[in-house]
């Protein structure tokens, strides 16, 4: 089955940009509009500023060249924040940014692994709050050709160090994908 050459729009919650293998999987799966990724400047603020917290090494300059790449690849992806947040009733205000947004923009995906911040009784018909776990493995099932293609862009750009396809999946994993990463692995297609 081929992938809606639309694609579905997809808004990406802050800890779903953290983690390099993910974000660049998507970036790949939206590079080719299979996906139509989302987010905002606040998310990207969010997600950069915790990395840079936890990984020293990294510097604000090579971050924001990220973002820079990632917009320029998907020069629609960023989109701007969103009027009305407050009238959305979160366990946490602080995520209601990210629900206003994502509706905002008309996003049929809010990909999060932080389900339990986004209740269905707060989430506005025709918006899907889901793990990116799950959410890959479904589609993987669906458009096997789309993802594969998109984790072979990914692999042939880890260069330092190449990366074997046994250990993206292991990273998949560690990344908190297991079962999307078991899902390409038994699938036994190669990429």
């Amino acid at each position: 089955m081929t992938p809606d050459p639309r694609g579905p729009v997809v808004f990406c919650d802050a800890n779903v940009l953290y983690g390099t293998l993910l974000r660049d999987l998507l970036m790949w799966l939206g590079v080719r509009r299979s996906l139509r990724l989302r987010w905002t400047a606040q998310v990207q603020e969010e997600w950069t500023s915790n990395l840079l917290e936890h990984r020293p090494e990294l510097t604000p300059d090579r971050l924001t060249r990220t973002c820079e790449q990632m917009s320029r690849a998907i020069p629609d992806a960023l989109v701007e924040a969103a009027p009305g947040e407050e009238s959305f009733d979160l366990p946490d205000p602080d995520d209601r940014h990210v629900l206003a947004a994502a509706f905002a923009c008309g996003a049929e995906v809010l990909l999060t692994f932080n389900l339990k911040d986004f209740p269905a009784a707060a989430v506005p018909a025709g918006l899907q709050v889901a793990h990116p776990d799950l959410y890959l493995r479904d589609y993987f099932t669906a458009y096997p050709r789309a993802v594969i293609t998109a984790l072979q862009k990914l692999r042939a750009n880890l260069k330092r160090p190449p990366l074997s396809q046994e250990e993206v999946l292991a990273g998949l994993q560690r990344a908190g994908l297991p079962q999307f990463a078991k899902a390409v692995e038994e699938s036994h297609l190669v990429f």
